[in-house]
């Protein structure tokens, strides 16, 4: 039905991830199929916002600067540019006699062109006029161990070496880690510091509570036991994003604790820094110099401030309630990896694969899974943004959105 170029804009459109893939072919299909894609173009309220926005040039502007996407004004230019040629195109056909056969050759021609044109640019409005999550190069990852004790620490430290193994297979780096290590070599707790292109795009689909089933190293009965760890990714705000003041920061320093010679107990390198307003506390020991250790402290309090104001933010914003895709809180369990079945399911998309030692390599198969929930929360934003453009009030309560 589609031409091959139209079909690579398509792809490229609906795909909403643009330019994170560094190279690695997965083969996945987009979460729509060409016709789906087709009917929702000429679905009635698409089109009457579309038209709503090329009428009204104070709502465009507003719009385009409620959901921050200055992109949106250059499509809409060009439609009107191309409904006005194919109204004059459709003009001339009207006008036009039976006998012109070279006219009528020529029409056809750029008729089906600027159709096509129109068509694919209407994709791109869709994708644009959709509220996006905003991406971040610079994120925390954290890990906790959940419920099971000393097995919930070995799986714990399980998820920080495939996070690693994930990590250097997108070639990003690590600018900082913070480890704490049980008796028998599991974690109680990590954070990690990340650079790399779209981090959080990627690492935030892993939020949340991961469940293993296993028969433990430390049982003797042979029982398969349920454990679980916590994953938090925390997007890594500037200090333009978050503002602190230094009367609402009490900043406490003490002496380190656990394995480092010397050293440890006997400065005081360790800082705990508390903020007054939210009571948020965060401490870092990670480093011999406590000045170090005051800036990652500084770096992790932004990053739990910046969540919390996003949070804050996300249940009083109605624009945001009814725009942007939710997201899993990080109470709901995500996954499990019950080893005797050689089994990893995603609980949110409802997804089983098999090879758990590979799949905690970090490598190919948890791309390929995290790929298919980027996808899936796309396609929950396109959807949640059809909703919302077929309530009665819509147009009014964004109105009103806009005066605020």
């Amino acid at each position: 039905m589609f031409s091959s170029r139209f079909r690579n804009v398509l792809w490229n459109s609906v795909k909403s991830v643009k330019g994170i893939w560094n190279g690695h072919n997965l083969k996945l299909n987009c979460f729509y199929s060409s016709t789906e894609y087709f009917n929702i173009i000429k679905n009635e309220e698409i089109k009457a916002f579309f038209n709503k926005l090329q009428s009204d040039e104070l709502f465009l502007r507003n719009y385009s600067y409620s959901i921050k996407n200055p992109q949106v004004g250059k499509y809409v230019s060009k439609r009107k540019e191309l409904l006005d040629n194919l109204s004059s195109l459709l003009d001339l056909e009207k006008v036009r006699t039976k006998e012109d056969v070279e006219l009528k050759t020529m029409l056809d021609i750029e008729l089906k062109e600027v159709k096509e044109k129109l068509l694919e640019l209407e994709y791109q409005l869709l994708d644009a006029v959709v509220p996006k999550v905003p991406s971040s190069n610079e994120v925390i990852l954290e890990i906790n161990a959940g419920v099971g004790g000393q097995e919930a620490m070995l799986f714990a430290k399980s998820l920080y070496d495939m996070y690693c193994g994930f990590i250097n297979y997108k070639k990003w780096c690590i600018t900082t880690e913070e480890v704490g290590v049980s008796d028998l070599g599991g974690l109680r707790h990590a954070s990690i510091f990340i650079e790399g292109h779209h981090a959080s795009t990627y690492l935030k689909q892993e939020s949340g509570v991961h469940r293993v089933q296993r028969v433990p190293s430390t049982e003797k009965a042979g029982r398969i036991h349920t454990s679980t760890a916590t994953v938090i990714v925390l997007p890594q705000p500037t200090e333009i994003d978050v503002k602190l003041n230094s009367k609402d920061l009490i900043i406490e320093t003490k002496r380190s604790s656990g394995a480092g010679g010397q050293h440890v107990n006997k400065t005081e390198s360790a800082v705990r820094i508390t903020h007054l307003p939210t009571k948020i506390s965060v401490e870092c020991q990670t480093d011999r110099s406590q000045i170090r250790n005051k800036e990652i402290a500084f770096q992790k309090l932004r990053a739990k401030i910046y969540e919390l104001q996003e949070r804050e933010q996300n249940t009083t914003s109605t624009l945001s309630r009814k725009l942007q895709m939710g997201t899993s809180a990080r109470s709901d369990k995500v996954r499990t990896y019950n080893f005797p079945q050689d089994r990893i399911t995603d609980h949110r998309i409802l997804k089983t694969m098999h090879n758990i030692p590979e799949f905690l390599e970090g490598g190919e198969m948890l791309e390929e899974l995290i790929t298919e929930l980027i996808l899936e929360s796309n396609k929950a934003r396109f959807e949640q943004f059809m909703l919302s453009l077929k309530e009665k009030d819509f147009y009014s309560f964004l109105e009103k959105t806009f005066a605020h």
